[in-house]
C-alpha cells in the first residue's frame, strides 16, 4: 500500500515508478525556468550532478531538442534561470577533483596495514570546480573564464562554480608513491581497472 501522499504518483507511475520516481539521482533538484515578460515556463529539472554537466552558468542548455542559455543559477533557492539561444554547443572548463578524507574515527570504516602500504576506506569529501566553458560556434572554440563579463548578458560573478557532496572510498599510501618519477596517475588507472575486472559496478558509478 502506498502512503496517501504518493498515491497520485503511484497512479500516474503504474508499472514504470522510475519514469516519475527518479531512482538514480536522489539529490535535490533545480528547477529549469524560462522568463518572458510576466510568463514562466518550465523546462524540467536536473540533479546538482547533472547541473554540473549541462547546465553550470552560461551553459547551452537542450531541452525537448531546443538550445537555451543559461543566464543565472541560483544556488540557495535551487533555480535555473533560461533564454532561447542559436544552436552553439558548450562543455564544462573542469579542474581536477579535489578529495578531503575525513579521517577521525567516525570516518574511518576499515583500515588495513601490509607492510608499509596503508589501505583505508573510509568518508570522503569531493568537490567538483568549474572554472569556465569552453564554446563552439561553427567549428571557433572560445573559452570564457569566470567571472563572466557582464555585456554577454549571463552572470556568474564567482571565479569557480562548485559541488560538494560526501561519499565513500579507500585511500591507498606508500610512501614510495611521492618518489620523483613515480607515475601515480597511471597507477591509480591500473587499480581501477583491476577493481573493476573483480567486482561487478558500472563503471560510470565509480570514482
Amino acid at each position: 500500500q502506498a502512503p496517501r501522499d504518493l498515491l497520485s504518483m503511484k497512479n500516474e507511475a503504474k508499472e514504470r515508478p522510475n519514469y516519475t520516481f527518479p531512482l538514480r539521482e536522489v539529490e535535490s533538484q533545480f528547477r529549469v525556468e524560462r522568463v518572458q515578460g510576466p510568463t514562466t515556463s518550465s523546462l524540467g529539472s536536473l540533479s546538482h550532478a547533472q547541473l554540473m554537466r549541462e547546465a553550470y552558468p552560461g551553459a547551452i542548455y537542450y531541452y525537448a531538442t531546443l538550445p537555451y542559455r543559461v543566464t543565472r543559477v541560483t544556488v540557495k533557492t535551487h533555480q535555473v534561470q533560461v533564454r532561447r539561444e542559436k544552436r552553439y554547443t558548450t562543455r564544462p572548463n573542469r579542474l581536477p577533483d579535489r578529495v578531503f578524507p575525513q579521517l577521525s574515527a567516525a570516518g574511518i570504516h576499515e583500515a588495513r596495514q601490509y607492510d608499509r602500504l596503508a589501505v583505508v576506506e573510509g568518508n570522503l569529501l569531493v568537490r567538483e570546480s568549474i572554472n569556465g566553458m569552453i564554446e563552439n560556434r561553427g567549428g571557433n572554440e572560445v573559452t570564457y573564464l569566470y567571472p563572466l563579463p557582464r555585456e554577454l548578458g549571463f552572470f556568474q560573478d564567482q571565479p569557480f562554480f562548485n559541488r560538494n557532496y560526501f561519499t565513500t572510498g579507500v585511500m591507498l599510501t606508500h610512501p614510495d608513491l611521492a618518489v620523483e618519477g613515480v607515475a601515480a596517475e597511471t597507477l591509480a588507472e591500473a587499480v581501477f581497472e583491476a577493481f573493476l575486472l573483480n567486482v561487478p559496478f558500472e563503471r560510470g558509478d565509480i570514482g
